[in-house]
């Protein structure tokens, strides 16, 4: 009766009593990990959980104990049981092997190896447990012929039922026991069917890596020759080597220095995190001295010419040149090597041009002569047998520059683009009025902001005034910082070589654009609980807030890792949570985070999920790994990542990478996403409008947080508004900057 009945998740279909197929089960369970253990002997994730199990395999489940069940004695663990039997464990604590109670009254038939045909797969095993014999499945079908199955196959381990005699690939339905694996993916799983349930449903080939929760190590790069190390709680972090082996074999590095071994240059380069290599094996000091020319490089006290120009970098090396020998190379460093095994005695190779000779119409052949009394470049022309210094336009002719740049002449009498602006003479464009950029900060002008655009090698457009307004946060909220007495300066609170701790009574105000220290606004302090108004609690310590040890920490009960201290608020009795955190006693992470004991490991608060809001179901995630729940075809830690890899994330789900976006005409062809509305301000055209600002934001209670873009924020509000305003799918990924 079940085989044409289909139940949403997480419901299944079961036949009552008149053999009527009904979807039961539907109860949800909320992502909350608070384990328990059941009187199977397997551990739950939360008591909804083991609730819905029992529910879903007709068994008298209850409650144990409540922790993980490797946290004590597991009474399972001793009994060995056979025939189909299953071990429970009764209310004293005792296991011991059971027959299946009963049996859904569904019609499977299967044939026994004893020649007996039984209604169910459930049935065999009960005869099998209650006659103790070890009765298995002959063929799952009665009369003969073809079984359907027989030829057809299932991929990522789905199984193979019939369906009104056609083959049906199902994913496993699996327990919500929880017995933690690490899959190849690196994504921790409750089990090792939900494992295979994942591979299942999304098509994916994942293998069982290690049972445990994954360290963290299995997606992560180190950079700087670090080496990834796990706290086993699936955070990894990159560490340096700590100490290397005395032994004394020096190399030169890239960057010229001598070290004792590769070890030590290693070691260096990863905690001062510099992309060193070794350059040769040797003292660098055998260098000191020696002048190699045309492209060679001095190593171990040699010139040695260019041998492999694969994987060179630089501005130029992946773009062809024109010689002075009008032969075109593929790169300078081609040329250079061409010039330096070039005979004894001959002019060196220089560059005329960036780009194939055959786009120029050049002069005959011409040589470049460098003498020793000057290192600019001369052209002898071969028609008239006079010289001709390269002047700087000439060189600059062929060169384009980004960003507003300026060609010039180098010191080597190259051409290079340099960011040269002269801002104070300049001040009359734009009457010298602050402008707003794209990178939503505000410059005191436009040529402040073309330089720093030249600068940073990145464009930028102007934006209107009041959006980065709306994004700007004033130190100390608009009042006075504190100041150095003995300076004069303000506080620098931040984390530059001239940090300074904020005074007591003052606390740090940051952000991305300034660390402040400003003045706490609190009650005078009294000298002890006694001279306080409501006297002292019965620690006799703590001043009481009000009256019959109203706020005491005896009253509060707040929880020691999720509160910022032991007292409450007199009336409500509600404790003063750390960010993310929730509950009148600070023991639970708000809806959107996770990971409350990790506080304990150094963290501010809860973790945020992080879930990405075009990819996920909900915005809460598993509270002991931090996965969020993904739509259907979407995967990955965060659900960011769609199964199918020529698909690209975006506000509708998963589209082709290769697909367009039409401009939206009216509002019912539009999604708004971050509490945004949608508007139709002329015909033909919708957008998105973000009504939310950051401007009054309380500074005191604001944290400087880490984007999922890579990006610091000042707070979680301006992440929220930049989000809103662009609907990008951008969410906290941590609180403090970025690292």
């Amino acid at each position: 009766p079940c085989e044409n009945i289909t139940c949403p998740q997480p419901e299944v279909c079961q036949l009552v009593e008149d053999r009527n197929p009904v979807c039961r089960c539907g109860e949800a369970c909320s992502l909350e990990f608070t384990p328990v253990c059941g009187s199977d002997g397997k551990t739950y994730q939360n008591e909804c959980s083991l609730r819905h199990e029992a529910c879903r395999s007709r068994a008298k489940l209850r409650i144990i104990y409540r922790g993980m069940c490797s946290s004590g004695i597991n009474p399972c663990k001793q009994v060995h049981c056979q025939f189909g039997e299953e071990c429970k464990v009764d209310k004293f604590g005792i296991a011991q092997c059971e027959c299946p109670q009963q049996c859904e009254p569904v019609m499977r038939p299967v044939c026994g190896q004893d020649g007996r045909t039984y209604e169910s797969l459930c049935e065999l095993t009960r005869t099998s447990c209650t006659t103790k014999k070890n009765i298995r499945i002959k063929t799952s079908r009665v009369t003969g012929g073809a079984a359907p199955c027989r030829t057809h196959q299932c991929d990522y381990g789905a199984k193979c039922v019939e369906r009104g005699n056609l083959p049906v690939c199902e994913c496993p339905v699996c327990p919500a026991e929880f017995d933690p694996v690490c899959g190849s993916d690196g994504i921790s799983y409750g089990n090792e069917c939900k494992l295979r349930l994942e591979a299942c449903q999304h098509h994916r080939d994942i293998v069982l890596l290690y049972k445990g929760l994954c360290n963290g190590c299995e997606n992560k790069k180190c950079d700087y020759y670090a080496i990834c190390e796990s706290d086993g709680s699936g955070n990894a972090k990159c560490v340096c080597p700590e100490a290397c082996i005395e032994v004394r074999s020096p190399v030169c590095s890239s960057d010229g220095s001598t070290y004792k071994n590769e070890c030590e240059l290693r070691l260096s380069a990863c905690r001062n995190k510099q992309n060193i290599t070794v350059a040769y094996k040797g003292d660098c000091d055998l260098c000191q001295g020696v002048e190699c020319q045309w492209g060679a490089v001095c190593k171990a006290g040699e010139c040695i010419c260019p041998t492999n120009c694969v994987g060179s970098t630089g501005i130029h090396m992946s773009e062809p040149v024109c010689a002075s020998n009008l032969v075109t190379y593929p790169n300078e460093c081609e040329l250079q090597r061409a010039s330096c095994n070039q005979p004894a005695g001959t002019v060196p190779l220089t560059v005329i041009f960036y780009g194939d000779c055959r786009e120029k119409n050049v002069l005959p052949p011409t040589t470049i002569q460098v003498t020793s009394l000057t290192t600019r470049p001369q052209v002898t022309l071969p028609n008239n047998r006079h010289t001709v210094a390269v002047s700087g336009s000439e060189a600059c002719r062929d060169i384009h520059c980004d960003f507003d740049a300026t060609c010039e002449l180098g010191p080597d009498n190259f051409p290079r683009c340099s960011c040269h602006f002269d801002c104070v003479s300049a001040m009359g464009e734009n009457g010298g009025k602050p402008v707003c950029a794209s990178d939503m900060r505000i410059y005191s002008s436009i040529c402040i902001m073309k330089m720093e655009g030249c600068q940073r090698q990145e464009e930028l457009r102007l934006r209107p005034l009041d959006l980065c307004e709306g994004m700007e946060v004033k130190p100390c909220n608009g009042e006075p910082p504190l100041t150095d007495p003995e300076t004069r300066r303000e506080y620098d609170c931040g984390s530059g070589p001239n940090r300074q701790d904020c005074p007591s009574g003052s606390y740090c105000h940051q952000t991305p654009h300034f660390a402040r220290c400003c003045k706490k606004e609190t009650s005078a302090d009294h000298k002890s609980c006694e001279d306080s108004w409501y006297g002292c609690c019965p620690d006799g310590k703590s001043p009481a807030l009000g009256i019959e040890n109203a706020g005491c920490p005896s009253m509060c009960g707040c929880n020691k890792l999720g509160s910022h201290s032991d007292t409450c608020e007199p009336e409500t009795l509600q404790c003063s949570c750390k960010p993310g955190v929730g509950g009148l006693k600070c023991d639970r992470c708000e809806p959107g985070y996770w990971g409350l004991p990790k506080i304990s490991e150094g963290y501010e608060g809860c973790i945020p999920c992080g879930c990405s809001l075009f990819g996920s179901v909900r915005e809460d995630c598993e509270q002991m790994t931090g996965r969020c729940v993904c739509k259907p075809g979407i995967q990955g830690q965060k659900c960011t990542i769609c199964t199918g890899h020529n698909m690209i994330l975006g506000p509708n789900g998963c589209v082709p990478a290769d697909s367009t976006t039409p401009v939206p005409g009216s509002c019912a062809d539009l999604i708004c996403y971050f509490e945004a509305t949608c508007e139709e301000r002329r015909p033909g055209f919708a957008e998105c409008v973000c009504r939310t600002t950051c401007a009054d934001e309380d500074s005191v209670n604001s944290h400087v947080v880490c984007g999922s873009d890579g990006q610091t924020y000042g707070s979680e509000c301006q992440l929220k508004l930049f989000a809103c305003r662009y609907q990008k799918d951008i969410v906290v990924q941590a609180f403090g900057p970025c690292k």
